[in-house]
């Protein structure tokens, strides 16, 4: 993601900031969307649409088809932190370990720990301790875990489909606060997207 300075030029968003790691930690959807949001509307205010600028919303936007379609279907609903460890157990070279987990999303042991219980529950992964190393934890695919993220591809690919028939459009957030862009918990923030004429 990329940010305007004054003049013109553009430098890198730290994702690294404490405001994104403390958002993505307190696993809050509501909380990492509105740093999103106002790291979106620091970026694009001002200035007009740029290819990478519909590039953005065009993620965005496939990004919530495919949720929108998911929350509808039978599938229960993952977190942001155990999809991230899903698509890491599943895309990832194995073997995995809570500890590597852990160390690759940047989040807590005891973090990968919850996410992990809830996906065992639904039978997507399964842990099993490491003959070689007693004090590791091994983090296994399942069947079932293969068929929901199978399943979810196939919305992010009628997600693509959507977004390619929309029209290009323009982004504008509009935000009723008095709190600066840059903090992501403004109290009663609105957004809108405007269609371009």
């Amino acid at each position: 993601m990329q940010s305007r300075t004054d003049a013109g030029m553009t430098q890198g968003v730290d994702f690294d900031s404490v405001p994104f790691r403390n958002a993505c930690e307190s696993n809050d959807a509501g909380t990492v969307l509105k740093y999103i949001l106002f790291t979106l509307h620091s970026l694009l205010i001002g200035s007009p649409l740029s290819a990478s600028s519909s590039a953005q919303l065009q993620s965005l936007e496939l990004w919530r088809h495919a949720l929108v379609a998911s929350v509808r279907g039978d599938a229960p609903d993952l977190s942001a932190r155990q999809m991230a460890l899903m698509l890491s157990v599943y895309l990832g070279d194995a073997p995995h370990t809570v500890r590597g987990l852990a160390q690759a999303l940047r989040i807590s042991k005891p973090a990968v720990s919850r996410a992990l219980d809830r996906l065992g529950e639904l039978g997507y992964v399964r842990r099993q301790r490491d003959d070689l190393d007693r004090r590791n934890v091994l983090v296994q695919r399942t069947g079932s875990g293969a068929e929901f993220l199978s399943s979810f591809s196939g919305l992010i690919d009628q997600a693509k489909t959507y977004v390619a028939t929309l029209p290009a459009r323009s982004i504008e957030f509009v935000v009723e606060a008095t709190t600066p862009a840059a903090s992501y918990d403004a109290p009663h923030a609105e957004w809108a997207v405007e269609a371009a004429e």
